[in-house]
């Protein structure tokens, strides 16, 4: 089984011009680089598939990542807390942010 999370963020602010730009600032407003660390080694460990994109047009950062169930529990064990954080932080920053989990 997996676990599918997917992520919706929406830019208020100033637009962005491309990708590069928005996830740089995305980053930056989360303000937490062993977060960001840890799930780029999943992805090269391949024990996480990362899919996402940014529409310039509608300013929406999309972002799904597929755990397996191993990884997950760990991530859930050790990170979700956390994302209640980062959420707030993009929320005080003028973003519109989702998160969903399903389990497969």
């Amino acid at each position: 089984m997996a676990v599918t999370q997917t992520v919706t963020i929406i830019n208020t602010g100033p637009a962005f011009g491309s990708f590069d730009e928005a996830i740089l600032d995305i980053n930056v407003v989360m303000g937490d680089e062993s977060y960001f660390t840890y799930m780029n080694n999943l992805v090269d460990k391949c024990t996480i598939t990362l899919t996402h994109n940014f529409d310039v047009d509608t300013q929406t950062y999309h972002m799904v990542r597929v755990f397996d169930d191993d990884d997950y529990t760990a991530w859930n064990n050790e990170y979700s807390d956390l994302v209640a954080t980062h959420k707030s932080r993009l929320e005080a920053a003028g973003y519109i942010a989702t998160n969903v989990h399903v389990q497969d």
